[in-house]
């Protein structure tokens, strides 16, 4: 899993720095305007019943209830196809009326057509991809979310060397979503068997909540952008969708963590083995918290290096909202816990009132502050927004389960990450210039080490678990972690 995000992350950057060069900062703004498209169609039209699918495939295997497990792949496919031909079409016909509301003109209606394409793809993968996180074949997801990133990403950037400008963008999409399509497809195939009758009701009544909150949850996560759009033009939402973009190759993550989580506790949940949950939910804390909060605080640190290494420096300008958006990632990093076990216990009620809380402050905030501070202004709405949310998907947690978390790896690792982010500012001041960025990633991964080390933070079992990772070739690595890190 986490090899895959590597790789994932290491092919969208690549993208990222040539789509920046290749297009216009304008360019750069329709095609986040195409994401929040896409992102509609998957969020409202999937009814989040991929959800539902981690949750019940999880708790059948959990019961050895394998024909029942089948049941419910074969219920969420079937329903996948039929709403992604549905709504895909939906867009094909809508794709002149869409352009003309989105930028002022039926210029573009061609290209959303194209878009059309793709939102079939992307509204089915949900329901294959949950179905393989379902089963616990993390391995299976990683290798194909992978492969069908790097041919999407080559595609993309093959076809911009090729001027296709904007066309060429979509179609990569179109090539690497197909990709992953098959690739999911051939897998379930072979999963073929007896399969017991499941009602779709039951995955609908799971879902219906998630659903909810997804609506808001969707304009929560983007209320920002829509009013960029309605205030600042698409030139400005092209610099702030860069630091979105930066922001999200780090938090992907921290999802990647969640996507494993869930289907774990709510084996548990299913097994009703709390203790069990209890304890996972100990370990999963410390390990979002040694992990996460350095890799966001540093990206804080070096926001203005980083956007104007990959992107150039007319992005410039996104480096404070990608700071704080880190930030705030960092402080609430726990939420993907948090979330897991909610949805485990199936209180999936909660989100929608979380969603609805971060809707409102983002909203009412990103009314003051975007015509006063401009994409600045967005992200401090947007950051105050998670942290709104974050504090009420905690306090809910607790009226129906006593989890436990790390104190101790969370307090050390927030200690280390704030000596590490002082001394890679100062580095700064010494050699300052985007060209110094490996320097300074350099710096902060070893101040981190080292002050971790001092804390006495690290563990014989922290490094067991890399051992288990690691093939059994490269466990001489595990062994040097060991010497350097446990004091």
């Amino acid at each position: 899993m986490y090899a895959q995000i590597f790789l994932s992350n290491l092919f969208g950057v690549v993208y990222f720095a040539f789509a920046t060069r290749f297009l216009s900062v304008y360019e750069i703004g329709v095609v986040a305007s195409m994401l929040l498209i896409t992102t509609i169609f998957v969020t409202f039209f999937t009814f989040a019943l991929p959800s539902a699918l981690v949750k019940f495939i999880s708790e059948f295997m959990g019961g050895d209830k394998i024909n029942s497990a089948r049941g419910v792949i074969k219920k969420g496919v079937i329903s996948g196809v039929v709403l992604s031909a549905l709504f895909s079409t939906l867009c094909f016909l809508a794709s002149p009326f869409i352009s003309s509301l989105l930028f002022g003109s039926q210029v573009y209606g061609h290209l959303l057509e194209l878009l059309a394409l793709d939102i079939f793809t992307l509204m089915l993968l949900p329901f294959l991809s949950n179905s393989l996180v379902g089963l616990q074949r993390f391995s299976n997801v990683a290798v194909f979310n992978s492969v069908g990133a790097g041919i999407k990403y080559a595609t993309a950037i093959i076809l911009l060397d090729l001027r296709f400008g904007l066309f060429g963008v979509v179609l990569g999409w179109i090539v690497g979503d197909l990709a992953t399509l098959v690739l999911y497809t051939s897998f379930l195939l072979r999963f073929r068997g007896e399969v017991a009758s499941v009602s779709l009701a039951l995955l609908a009544k799971y879902s219906f909540p998630i659903y909810l909150a997804g609506y808001s949850g969707y304009f929560s996560a983007r209320v920002d952008q829509f009013l960029i759009i309605f205030y600042l033009g698409l030139e400005k939402l092209g610099i702030y969708n860069v630091a979105i973009t930066a922001s999200g190759i780090v938090s992907a993550i921290s999802d990647s963590i969640g996507s494993a989580l869930f289907p774990q506790f709510a084996e548990h949940f299913g097994r009703k083995d709390i203790n069990a949950l209890s304890m996972a939910s100990l370990g999963a804390s410390r390990y979002v918290s040694i992990i996460y909060i350095p890799l966001a605080v540093g990206l804080a640190t070096v926001a203005l290096p980083a956007i104007t290494f990959f992107a150039g420096i007319k992005y410039g300008e996104g480096a404070v909202p990608l700071a704080l958006f880190m930030l705030a990632s960092a402080i609430v990093c726990l939420t993907v816990v948090a979330s897991s076990i909610i949805s485990s216990f199936g209180r999936t009620r909660i989100f929608l009132w979380a969603s609805l809380i971060s809707f409102v402050v983002d909203a009412v905030l990103c009314s003051q502050f975007i015509p006063a501070l401009g994409i600045v202004g967005a992200a401090l709405s947007k950051s105050l927004a998670s942290l709104f949310g974050f504090g009420f998907v905690m306090y809910d947690l607790r009226k129906i389960f006593e989890w436990r978390f790390d104190v101790e790896a969370l307090k050390k690792a927030w200690i280390s990450s704030v000596i590490m982010g002082l001394i890679v500012l100062a580095t700064q001041q010494l050699f300052a210039g985007r060209f110094y960025l490996p320097v300074y990633i350099l710096v902060g991964g070893a101040s981190y080490f080292v002050f971790m080390r001092l804390l006495h933070a690290f563990n014989a079992s922290d490094i067991a678990l890399v051992k288990g990772i690691l093939p059994r070739r490269l466990a001489f690595v595990a062994d040097a972690l060991k010497r350097l890190l446990i004091a």
